[in-house]
């Protein structure tokens, strides 16, 4: 992606964030691209939440702009939407660790519920809200530079 994509996508997130009631939230576009994890082997991409404040960081994948316009929004739509909700699960997971009460696999069993559930609610109100914003208007390419054809004698 260019640096005027870049710069286009990150307007995009700042528009989508404020329609979903992200208005006083720092959102930063990063240029790494998100990794993948064991249950994902391509992700279009990621959002990091910080606990305890209206801060995050979203990467994206390098052929992002290559996708569909509907994929675009709702990737980005779903990804805003994880602001709301990852936060409990990050409240859970830290209550959970320091009631010391539960063994590490019942530990690990009830995280990955809950991240289950947040996973399919963030799709599904995804879906619901996607449709309701705009897709992303990117920048024109620049036009091809033509090259100079020597002239024959």
């Amino acid at each position: 992606m260019t640096d005027d994509d870049w710069s286009a996508l990150a307007a995009y997130i700042r528009r989508v964030a404020d329609e979903l009631g992200l208005r006083d939230w720092e959102l930063r576009l990063l240029r790494d691209p998100p990794h993948a994890t064991d249950d994902s082997s391509h992700i279009l991409a990621h959002v990091n939440v910080l606990y305890g404040r209206r801060f995050a960081s979203i990467k994206v994948c390098t052929c992002f702009r290559g996708e569909s316009p509907d994929d675009q929004r709702m990737t980005i739509v779903h990804e805003l939407i994880h602001c709301h909700l990852d936060q409990t699960a990050q409240v859970i997971s830290g209550e959970l660790l320091d009631m010391g009460r539960l063994c590490q696999s019942e530990y690990n069993a009830i995280k990955s519920a809950h991240h289950r559930a947040i996973e399919n609610a963030t799709d599904a109100i995804a879906v619901a809200v996607a449709a309701r914003l705009p897709v992303i208007e990117w920048p024109k390419p620049a036009p091809a530079k033509l090259a100079r054809t020597p002239r024959r004698a």
